[in-house]
């Protein structure tokens, strides 16, 4: 029996040393893994890496702003690129086969642009232009197929 109690007092004095080694070794080796962590692979520490990073986004949000500006700009002026289009074609005169002659409407977003009218004879040709202000003709009075043109521009 003096054996037992001899082998409980050894481990009872052993045992909170292995675990207070063991606690040590784990204690050295997570220490060990955030000064890795701290170091980059150059050898810079975690502040030097963080202040690029911080740089790296500064400059990131930099572009996004002057991006954003940029395209206001070409947002801007696409207002004032064609952007509706109506064609008529028809047959103006009798004595000329299929529809040679046409109304075309170029409008801006704005609904500006003009209304060009190809009349196509056998002995002629004549192009006509009218300029669109606001989507009406206010200068000029539309025939039957530019004002078809000009309904299928605004509605497109």
């Amino acid at each position: 029996m003096i054996m037992n109690n001899e082998i409980i007092s050894i481990i009872s004095i052993v045992l909170p040393s292995v675990v207070s080694l063991a606690a040590l070794f784990f204690a050295i080796r997570a220490l060990k893994k955030l000064k890795d962590l701290s170091q980059g692979v150059d050898g810079t520490n975690l502040e030097d890496i963080l202040k690029k990073q911080i740089e790296v986004i500064n400059k990131c949000e930099s572009n996004l702003n002057n991006t954003q500006q940029e395209f206001e700009i070409i947002r801007q002026e696409t207002k004032r690129s064609i952007q509706k289009v109506g064609l008529v074609r028809y047959q103006a005169f009798r004595n000329t086969g299929g529809d040679q002659s046409f109304s075309l409407t170029l409008l801006d977003n704005n609904n500006n642009g003009v209304i060009i009218t190809g009349l196509y004879n056998r002995d002629f040709s004549k192009v006509y232009t009218k300029q669109i202000l606001n989507g009406s003709a206010e200068q000029h009075k539309l025939t039957d197929e530019e004002g078809q043109s000009l309904q299928k521009a605004l509605s497109s």
